[in-house]
């Protein structure tokens, strides 16, 4: 089944997107921003860390406007998919605050097993918002927003588990 998804974006491609679907409630992936995705491609590969080709992909948004990016996603699925800017840049407010209170994500609590942990920090480096953690499976277990009022009620995350983030 995942063949078809294989031969349009490479090798492990179709077996994470399939596995988007069958993840059911929660996170189902974390995505690595990369301004030079080739680069980034061809240091994991001469690093024994096979990826897939990267792959042009765009949209076109309700006022007409094209955006552009690339992705390219490691054969294993514990490791991140990886994702260029998009081109134009997305416009963001300058500040962003929900009616929640929410203003930034502050916290990424990733988990997967230890083998492949050395293969996680040569994507993630030491950026100090994700928290990496050994378990027998992998995904991203949680994630802390900064500006919560009070928790978020469970029943509504669909199995997210969102934290909210120390003051």
């Amino acid at each position: 089944m995942h063949w078809p998804l294989d031969r349009l974006a490479g090798r492990g491609a179709g077996r994470r997107m399939i596995g988007w679907r069958a993840s059911g409630e929660g996170f189902c992936d974390l995505a690595m921003v990369s301004g030079s995705l080739a680069a980034t491609r061809e240091a994991l590969c001469a690093a024994d860390v096979p990826i897939a080709r990267v792959v042009r992909w765009q949209w076109r948004r309700a006022d007409g406007e094209k955006v552009r990016f690339s992705f390219a996603c490691p054969h294993d699925p514990a490791l991140p998919f990886l994702v260029s800017p998009f081109e134009p840049c997305q416009r963001h407010p300058t500040v962003v605050e929900h009616a929640n209170g929410a203003r930034s994500l502050s916290r990424i609590w990733l988990e997967a097993p230890a083998a492949r942990h050395a293969e996680l920090r040569r994507l993630i480096g030491d950026d100090p918002t994700i928290v990496l953690g050994a378990a027998p499976d992998h995904g991203v277990r949680a994630i802390a927003l900064v500006g919560l009022g009070a928790p978020l009620d469970p029943g509504l995350l669909h199995g997210a588990e969102i934290r909210m983030a120390p003051r």
